[in-house]
């Protein structure tokens, strides 16, 4: 991994984004010490939607269980004072 200045990369970043498209990566440093990274973005994996949903539904679920209405319009009324 190759390493640039802060100031350097902001100067450049357009080319250096043409070279993290072809592959390469980047260390940023700000006086010596590495702030940041550049890369690609991983292409992996397909992302499966529907899964995401099933498990943010199971998650919900989970977390709202035994909470009540009038729990839920306390807590509303509560911000409202």
């Amino acid at each position: 991994m190759k390493s640039v200045g802060a100031f350097d990369a902001q100067a450049n970043l357009s080319k250096l984004l043409e070279q993290v498209v072809r592959g390469e990566s980047f260390l940023i440093t700000e006086q010596g010490k590495p702030i940041a990274s550049l890369s690609p973005v991983s292409t992996g994996a397909k992302l499966d939607f529907k899964k995401i949903v099933t498990d943010f539904r199971e998650q919900y679920q989970t977390a709202s269980k035994g909470i009540t209405l009038t729990d839920i319009l306390e807590f509303r009324s509560a911000g409202r004072k």
